[in-house]
């Protein structure tokens, strides 16, 4: 894992190039520790009435809490501190939440891991298997980091920042992050695309946890009773269509919404009157082999080139 890249908002965190100077002076920033193991169940127990044991309600799964640990190098006093700034603004909760506010600032924490699993061969490196992932997460504060005498000299106490001539430092930091969903995604995230009735087509997570499913219908025109059924995960959701032209439908699995974007908007409306299940409530893509789609249309839809199904496959 830290023998690969791994970025946040736009900087590198475990990426550091020798630059050919004297003494292993170092630029960039390198990654000491990557803890995401804490994440815990939620549910409750309680005392049995008049009887041994407990009883229990169901589970999920909570947040997800990553600890961060690294070191910013600079090749000088400026570069180190400019290096370290970078780290601070990436890490900063409310510029995450101002880069990707749909998401309340839960943006890709993204990174590898070694597999031995052959579905995730390398197109770059053939006969080697690598998982790319990523965990969607939020700063709960900035980094904290000491700035010490003795991690990098001034070289006689000079602020000249850009003296190539002086020597290079180094400061620890150290960053707590919120994962709201825990999943551990595959990147990049998969599309399935179409526009007519579909039966018993492939769906594959190649993880080992259900992953939510995400519908963008583009409605060409629809009857007034007309909807759509798709069969997924062992459920069914259906959507009704009633005499839409020119707009766009998006389904949620992660936030179980519904919304409609009419021509000529640039408004989402929230539109759960549409929304049903014939089975069971918001079906997730399984991580089994053998796993197959249906879509059915009813009623004179019409849909446009970009409809598709999206999901990203899941790992505990």
């Amino acid at each position: 894992m830290l023998d690969a890249p791994v970025e946040y908002n736009g900087v590198q965190l475990n990426t550091v190039t020798n630059i050919g100077l004297p003494g292993g002076v170092r630029e960039g920033c390198l990654l000491e520790e990557f803890d995401y193991g804490r994440s815990q169940g939620m549910g409750y127990t309680e005392k049995r009435s008049q009887d041994d044991g407990l009883d229990a309600s169901d589970v999920y799964m909570g947040a997800r809490y990553i600890s961060l640990t690294g070191v910013v190098y600079g090749s000088t006093p400026g570069d180190l501190f400019d290096r370290l700034q970078s780290v601070r603004t990436a890490l900063t909760p409310t510029i995450a939440y101002d880069i990707s506010q749909p998401d309340y600032g839960y943006i890709p924490l993204t990174f590898s891991l070694p597999t031995k699993d052959a579905a995730f061969e390398s197109l770059a490196y053939p006969g080697t298997y690598v998982k790319e992932l990523e965990f969607r997460a939020r700063p709960v504060g900035q980094p904290q980091f000491s700035i010490r005498r003795d991690s990098g000299g001034f070289a006689g106490g000079g602020m000249d920042g850009g003296n190539a001539g002086e020597k290079g430092g180094a400061v620890m930091w150290r960053a707590s992050l919120e994962c709201k969903d825990p999943r551990m995604y595959v990147r990049p995230d998969v599309w399935v695309p179409f526009t007519t009735a579909q039966t018993g087509q492939p769906i594959i997570n190649r993880g080992d946890y259900p992953a939510p499913l995400d519908i963008l219908l583009g409605v060409t025109s629809s009857g007034a009773t007309g909807r759509i059924e798709i069969d997924v995960g062992g459920g069914t959701i259906i959507i009704a269509l009633p005499s839409l032209t020119n707009a766009v439908v998006r389904y949620s699995g992660e936030l179980k919404v519904l919304t409609v974007q009419t021509s000529g908007s640039i408004i989402d409306t929230l539109r759960m009157d549409l929304l049903t299940f014939a089975t069971k409530d918001h079906p997730k893509v399984q991580p089994r082999d053998g796993e197959v789609y249906n879509i059915r249309l009813y009623n004179s839809v019409v849909l446009a080139a970009g409809t598709r199904l999206m999901y990203s496959e899941s790992f505990a």
